[in-house]
């Protein structure tokens, strides 16, 4: 029930195993004779804090006065003039690579248990049986590897590489790599010859890091053309952490910076004081205690079968426990890559093996950020939530200046992209056919609204009344300065709806007067900070100013076809069936829709949309279609995302479980946490309601642990019907 296991070594990306500790993940082949562990580091980017002075207010009151009366293409055009410099780019620590020579092997089995985060291979060789272990530990910061084996384990060879400029070198007794990331990465969508790119000069260089290793054997350890090699063991421990010289968002990394190779040497030293058997005690403690808060069974299933197996079975025999693993793989990537003190997950997580990863590997925060988060409290995973917590809080004081400079508004502003350094401004690289993307300044008002869902969770007042509540007045006060009075009405002009466009005048445009998201998001923000003040007793006056703004701002239409409009009038998309649902904010992630009438327009704009999409759009639908009480759709929508993304070329699931965007996009595997605790849970009039979108196929089964604003839910079904529940 709580593992993964192949029969075979992975041959591509796609079937590997991950682990990580929220700073360090690790990639696994679990190869025979060559074994390989792709490093990362979750604060190894590219570039270092910058300005961008060419965002101005000009070319925005110009962009907003075209949309004002009516000319969209012109507006558009002026618009994109104020989009900038693209987000810089997560990158890749480096690869151990531990080459031996088996020759033939039998009963190979590599297995990744979820519940203590350990990562196993084993297999024959004549008589002797070998064993590796591997975990990344949170508590004391390592990864390690341990190789055994009942009689001598064969020479092993060991080496670090990276494809980032670096050396390697030994000292003390312990492996460097020690390596520079550059001044500026590319993205992957900007045509150029060189994406990763070098200065000599101080103020332009990169941030610096180390990849430490030590080892602990019974055997000779030599070192000669850098590389390690292990003779005469039965046993070989292998000891890995990461320091980069990351000070924090606004600090050069170069000029400003930690020196890597000291605190990387001072993290060996205090693992390695311990025995494996201790650091392996202290981990197996300290991730099970997260992850065994929650307990989910459904009946049924195919445990036996290896994981890709069971993947390909499940398509033509329904696997209800395949259902449970995927929900508690979500759980267990969670607590891998998102714990107190790390970045926040980006669109991989922390797992990223590509010098130029898809979209930069960043955060993408017009809903990919967002999805990877919606389900963390309802798993029981609060803990999880405080690095997009300190991002956002961050965010807010970054934020203030491009608000400033682009719109000369008051409170913070973030826009389509996000990276290390904090970056708030639209991306787009100057002047780019990019609106339908780059002009989203409301992310930073979404993004509030996770503060105020986490405190809804925990009831941490002091939380609230701490930089959570001036970030969330900031947002109500940034999305008070946009607004513009049109025919009596308060818009924010001029508006989007994400990567969508309409057809103006026979071409595609992004923008409109306004739109369902953008007055959508607004009034949430206006409402949260109400709520926020009456809560803490603070900011009374402004609390019944917002109050008496919100009578003027429109929010959602119906149009003549029955569907929520995405755009201030009807108009025609140019493609109906487009991946993201962004109208339908205020009902998910917002559940702020009440009325019938609007519930029903909810529904025929999700039917219309259709279920083929991508990944993350898809683990969108399954909430949606919870919330609207159709358990059987929503799960329709779950085994369509397990299908093989490698048959489909569309989002899926890769055999490893890992879901594709495609490529592998994390934001589809947490999607189905929230996804799947909305089909448990549910709220109707102030009241918690168990297995509101129960799917036929579920009809026996039993979850424990869940939480829902505040309360910890234990229930247990028979035939779809509760036979036994408490709600603490």
């Amino acid at each position: 029930m709580n593992n993964l296991f192949f029969l075979n070594p992975a041959e591509d990306f796609s079937e590997t195993l991950l682990i990580g500790n929220g700073h360090l993940g690790a990639i696994l082949y679990g190869g025979v004779d060559e074994d390989v562990y792709e490093f990362n580091d979750d604060t190894l980017w590219s570039g270092y804090p910058r300005k961008y002075p060419k965002n101005s207010n000009e070319d925005f009151e110009a962009a907003k006065k075209a949309v004002l009366s009516g000319d969209l293409q012109a507006g558009e055009k002026r618009l994109e003039r104020v989009f900038g410099k693209w987000s810089q780019c997560y990158l890749p620590a480096g690869t151990l690579k531990v080459k031996a020579s088996y020759g033939e092997y039998s009963e190979y089995r590599r297995n990744l248990t979820l519940d203590n985060a350990l990562h196993t291979v084993t297999f024959r060789k004549d008589s002797n049986k070998y064993k590796r272990t591997a975990y990344a530990s949170h508590i004391d910061d390592v990864i390690c590897i341990r190789y055994e084996c009942e009689q001598c384990l064969p020479s092993l060879e060991i080496s670090l590489v990276s494809g980032l400029r670096s050396s390697v070198s030994f000292e003390d007794q312990t492996l460097f790599l020690s390596g520079e990331a550059p001044g500026d990465g590319i993205p992957s969508y900007i045509k150029v010859d060189k994406r990763l790119l070098y200065s000599e000069k101080p103020e332009e260089k990169g941030m610096l890091y180390t990849v430490a290793l030590r080892t602990n054997t019974d055997g000779t350890v030599v070192f000669e053309n850098e590389v390690l090699t292990v003779c005469c063991a039965t046993y070989l421990e292998i000891y890995v952490t990461i320091r980069t010289s990351f000070n924090g968002y606004d600090h050069h990394p170069h000029l400003d910076g930690i020196n890597s190779k000291a605190e990387a040497i001072k993290v060996l030293d205090k693992a390695c004081a311990n025995s494996y058997e201790v650091l392996l005690a202290r981990h197996t403690e300290d991730f099970s205690a997260l992850y065994n808060r929650v307990s989910f069974e459904l009946c049924g299933g195919c445990p036996d079968l290896p994981i890709d197996e069971r993947l390909k079975k499940h398509q033509e025999e329904p696997d209800n426990g395949l259902y449970a693993l995927f929900y508690q793989f979500g759980r267990y990537l969670m607590i891998s890559s998102s714990r107190p003190g790390t970045q926040p997950t980006n669109l991989q997580g922390i797992w990223n093996n590509k010098l130029s990863a898809p979209w930069s590997c960043n955060y993408t925060v017009n809903i990919n950020t967002e999805m990877n988060y919606w389900g963390a409290c309802g798993a029981n995973l609060a803990e999880c939530c405080e690095p997009l917590n300190r991002m956002i809080f961050e965010l807010s004081d970054a934020g203030k200046e491009t608000a400033k400079l682009i719109y000369k508004a008051d409170g913070f502003c973030v826009h389509h992209n996000v990276d290390i350094w904090r970056m708030t401004h639209p991306v787009g690289d100057w002047g780019q056919n990019n609106s339908n993307w780059a002009y989203f300044p409301l992310a930073g008002a979404w993004l509030t609204r996770h503060l105020y869902e986490y405190y809804l969770e925990t009831n941490d007042v002091a939380f609230l009344g701490g930089k959570a509540f001036e970030a969330i007045l900031g947002s109500a006060k940034f999305c008070d300065s946009m607004l513009t009075e049109k025919d009596g009405n308060l818009i924010f002009s001029p508006a989007a709806s994400p990567e969508n466009q309409h057809l103006f005048n026979g071409e595609g445009i992004s923008i409109s007067e306004k739109s369902a998201m953008f007055q959508s998001i607004v009034r949430d923000a206006f409402e949260i900070c109400i709520e926020c003040c009456n809560i803490l007793g603070r900011e009374k006056e402004y609390a019944e100013y917002l109050k008496e703004r919100l009578v003027d701002i429109p929010w959602l239409e119906i149009g003549s076809d029955g569907r929520i409009l995405e755009w201030d009038t009807e108009r025609e998309e140019k493609n109906i069936k487009h991946r993201h649902l962004s109208h339908l904010y205020s009902f998910y992630p917002a559940k702020k829709i009440t009325s019938n009438e609007l519930f029903e327009a909810c529904k025929k704009t999700l039917e219309v949309r259709g279920d083929i999409s991508n990944g993350w759009s898809s683990a969108w639908k399954i909430s949606l279609w919870a919330v609207l009480g159709d358990g059987n759709r929503a799960l329709d929508l779950v085994n369509q995302l397990l299908v093989d993304a490698r048959a489909e070329n569309r989002g899926g699931t890769y055999p490893n479980l890992l879901c594709a965007c495609p490529p592998f996009q994390i934001d589809g595997n947490f999607g189905i946490l929230a996804g799947i605790q909305e089909m448990l849970i549910g709220e109707k009039e102030g009241k918690i309601v168990l297995l509101p979108s129960l799917p036929d196929a579920w009809k026996d089964g039993k979850i424990t642990g869940l939480r829902y604003h505040g309360h910890t839910i234990n229930m247990e079904w028979r035939d779809g019907k509760i036979i036994s529940s408490t709600i603490d």
